[in-house]
């Protein structure tokens, strides 16, 4: 019995902090040791991705990031992100129009559909080696871009 309810509050424990802020940026737990960057609406300046953030004692691998977490963060001017993250979501960074620069590890495989289309002053992107998947019009509308 005791098991059963250490498992059980152990559960709840999990499904009530599931999300967290640090420096400003709002991630969610996926899993005991992993996090992915949630949503970030008006997000402002330079963002410089963690490949790990803490909360109550744990650290968690930074892994990927939500479809949506900064669309139209109209002041976002540049993304560093780091060499734990696999994943970014379809319209992350849509309607950005202030980035100008976008750091992209090796470590990303895939970017979502419309993933950074219409950041219109976007000069460049470095695509990954390692990068398996690009969504449609993951770029579009980004006539800088060549």
């Amino acid at each position: 019995m005791y098991k059963k309810l250490l498992l059980l509050f152990a559960v709840l424990s999990f499904s009530i902090a599931s999300a967290f802020t640090v420096n400003g940026v709002n991630y969610n737990i996926t899993s005991a040791t992993t996090v992915e960057v949630g949503n970030n609406a008006g997000y402002n300046g330079a963002l410089i991705l963690p490949s790990t953030v803490s909360d109550g004692g744990t650290t968690y691998a930074v892994t990927s990031i939500v479809s949506s977490a900064f669309n139209s963060c109209l002041n976002l001017t540049s993304v560093v992100i780091p060499n734990s993250i696999t994943a970014i979501g379809s319209y992350t960074f849509y309607s950005c129009i202030a980035l100008t620069a976008v750091t992209i590890p090796n470590s990303v495989l895939s970017i979502g559909d419309n993933a950074f289309a219409n950041c219109s002053i976007l000069p460049s992107v470095i695509l990954p080696n390692a990068l398996t998947s690009i969504g449609a019009f993951a770029f579009a509308y980004c006539p800088l871009l060549s």
